[in-house]
């Protein structure tokens, strides 16, 4: 079953197009705006992280220190980037053994 945006077909059959290509269209349009809140909703999680208010200042002491990009927290590492470390540490390796 799919749906149709009423708006775009009454603008594209008062604009003189035939019936039949105005609801296809109107239906594509449909489509479009469907994955486009998929997209959205998707992308939530990441919108949730960065409203997650992060401290401007450190109080050591009895001074405040502004955090300017000091405090970040520690990321994980992609798969991609061990893949390549493990693989980078290999080939030296192997051209350590074969020259040295």
């Amino acid at each position: 079953m799919s749906t149709m945006n009423s708006e775009v077909y009454d603008a594209l059959v008062d604009a003189g197009a035939d019936e039949a290509k105005a609801r296809e269209a109107a239906k594509s349009v449909a489509r479009y705006d469907n994955d486009v809140a998929e997209i959205k909703a998707s992308l939530l999680p990441l919108e949730w992280n960065k409203a997650v208010p992060r401290p401007s200042t450190a109080l050591v002491g009895a001074t405040a220190i502004p955090l300017r990009g000091i405090a970040k927290r520690p990321r994980q590492r992609s798969p991609l980037e061990w893949m390549v470390g493990f693989t980078l540490a290999f080939v030296v390796a192997v051209a350590w053994r074969t020259f040295a």
